[in-house]
């Protein structure tokens, strides 16, 4: 018995050794920048690059694969990896115009969007980072870890429209941290503006100029420009199942008037949504990571604050079965919900690293520095 006993430890602690891991850095092979939203996964685990193409993986097995649609994908043996740094480079895109491809595409996948998004309710887990930065400084930063039920992916196509009560919420974790200087108290979206704001499906309009290029094996893109603005959007749309597999969209609002927003008067300049979809073995696609930028203008006492909101959106475990027990209302604001801090669960966290600067604000809130008004729940 006492054999058996010592060999179950051997085994067991062999895995304990065997679990690898990885801290690197992705860049583009050719301009040498941070590729951000980079897939990083084996058939076990899965995390993505951060915008500073920063990522953290651990696993147990010696194989880690790395994807993002526009590159040509790379697998190692872990055991094999010598460097830091993982480079990607851009797959072959054939320029050739709109008549030598489908010149329907647009209106099929309009006519499967039922057949490729569930229109029916499905279950996900979430990482959500939400952050404000003030003149290129951090001043708000909200991590959140939940699970959450869809009553559907898509809205009406004709008003974009979801049922009124499309999400019920669950909340895990929750970290943030508020530094503000003075007064004006900047105004979080709810929840369910974030779930939705990547699920956004384009109209072609009249004021538009279209153009449809291929985009690699069985993808082509889809590309809209505005004639009176500098908005422009983006498909990628897979021609064997007409469903789009990526949505950028660039909207220019600089003649926005300035609205009331509490104590100060606001206004949105430009927003930016990029989203990607993944196809599950069930045949339906989801929404599985977005991003989400807006530049706006504050007004307060006469003076004008710019302001940089930066969203980032990952889920997983899509149509899992397991329960959502609702405890926070979807249309809240995603800074004031009251959760107790896990210091073990963010220690461990990494499915989305801090950024340098986020790094560096953290710790000056953890400092409680006098000189300004901190707010945190840890």
């Amino acid at each position: 018995m006492i054999r058996y006993y010592l060999l179950f430890i051997l085994l067991w602690s062999s895995q304990i050794r065997a679990q690898s891991e990885i801290r690197a850095i992705v860049l583009d092979a050719e301009t040498k920048k941070p590729l951000e939203f980079v897939d990083v996964y084996n058939d076990q685990n899965y995390t993505s690059t951060n915008s500073d193409g920063h990522f953290a993986f651990k696993t147990h097995r010696d194989m880690i694969k790395f994807n993002r649609l526009g590159y040509e994908p790379k697998s190692f043996s872990i055991s094999a990896l010598k460097n830091d740094t993982i480079y990607l480079k851009q797959s072959a895109e054939n320029l050739d115009e709109v008549h030598l491809l489908d010149q329907d595409i647009y209106k099929k996948m309009i006519d499967h969007l039922d057949d490729n998004y569930s229109i029916r309710p499905y279950k996900e887990r979430f990482f959500l980072r939400a952050m404000v930065a003030r003149d290129g400084n951090i001043t708000k930063l909200v991590d959140v870890n939940g699970k959450l039920e869809r009553q559907r992916l898509l809205g009406d196509l004709k008003n974009n429209a979801r049922p009124k009560k499309n999400y019920t919420l669950e909340i895990e974790n929750l970290r943030k941290a508020e530094i503000r200087e003075d007064d004006i108290e900047f105004i979080f979206p709810s929840f369910e503006t974030y779930f939705d704001l990547s699920t956004l499906v384009i109209s072609l309009a009249d004021s538009t100029k279209a153009e449809l290029k291929n985009y690699g094996d069985g993808l082509v893109k889809l590309q809209v420009k505005s004639s009176k603005s500098d908005s422009e959007a983006y498909l990628i749309i897979n021609t064997q199942t007409y469903a789009f597999e990526e949505c950028y969209i660039k909207m220019d609002m600089s003649d926005a008037k300035f609205e009331p927003n509490h104590n100060t008067q606001s206004r949105t300049i430009s927003n930016i949504i990029h989203s990607f979809y993944d196809r599950l073995p069930n045949g339906s696609y989801v929404l599985y990571k977005s991003t989400q930028q807006a530049v706006l203008e504050c007004k307060y006492e006469n003076k004008i604050y710019n302001y940089v909101q930066r969203i980032k959106y990952l889920s997983s475990d899509h149509f899992s079965d397991f329960g959502v027990k609702r405890n926070v209302r979807a249309d809240k604001d995603i800074f004031k919900v009251k959760t107790r801090y896990e210091d073990e669960f963010w220690n461990d966290q990494n499915q989305l690293l801090l950024t340098d600067a986020m790094q560096a604000f953290i710790e000056k809130v953890k400092a409680g520095d006098s000189d300004f008004k901190i707010k945190s729940n840890f």
